[in-house]
């Protein structure tokens, strides 16, 4: 229990399923919770990406590099105890980052299928 506390929850998801799945089914949340605290405030934030490719799919080394820099960064924004209208901005921004590492640094490859095709002779006439 406390006074004036602040309560922070940040969840980022991000989901690739390549070679053309059928269905998708990801769940994504964030609970912030100030029970027994007068006057606080509790804030979560959720945000989740999903794509969906036919062929084969994986980020650059760059690209994990950069995820990884942002995860952190959501990890200190969310102990940081700002007020209410701080989180959302930069929450906001880092899912901005997220979207552009995904656009910029995820390759994709058309997956090749080779089809067996049988010769035959046709009957002499």
């Amino acid at each position: 229990s406390c006074d004036g506390c602040h309560a922070t929850a940040i969840s980022f998801q991000v989901v690739v399923a390549d070679r053309a799945p059928s269905a998708v089914d990801a769940g994504n949340v964030a609970y912030a919770d100030n029970s027994g605290c007068a006057d606080c405030e509790a804030d979560a934030f959720a945000y989740q990406f999903v794509l969906a490719f036919d062929g084969n799919a994986r980020i650059t080394g760059a690209g994990r590099r950069q995820l990884d820099q942002i995860d952190a960064a959501l990890s200190r924004l969310a102990r940081s105890g700002g007020s209410a209208e701080d989180p959302q901005a930069a929450v906001d921004g880092y899912a901005a980052q997220v979207v552009s590492v995904l656009s910029n640094e995820l390759r994709v490859r058309p997956v090749v299928k080779k089809v067996a095709t049988k010769r035959g002779h046709a009957p002499a006439a």
